[in-house]
């Protein structure tokens, strides 16, 4: 099983997208003062898009409520 990739907090989020004469247009999205930047072909960017997507339905209902007591990490759906 793989290791989870560390969670960071984000204070803000600084997105591009990169035109390629080929046509393979890529969205770069990067953390002020972070390393790294992610970098997401057509493809990733539709999962994004889905994991969006569902992030806003599972949020819409979950108020709190006797149901969740907790923080809980719940994996959103990232196939479109």
């Amino acid at each position: 099983m793989p290791r989870p990739a560390p969670r960071i907090s984000v204070p803000e989020i600084v997105a591009r997208v990169r035109l390629n004469p080929s046509g393979a247009h890529q969205l770069e999205l990067a953390v002020p003062g972070n390393v790294v930047s992610m970098i997401l072909d057509p493809g990733q960017v539709d999962q994004l898009d889905a994991a969006i997507d569902d992030y806003r339905r599972r949020v819409a209902f979950a108020d709190g409520g006797p149901d969740l007591l907790h923080p809980r990490s719940v994996p959103l759906e990232t196939r479109r």
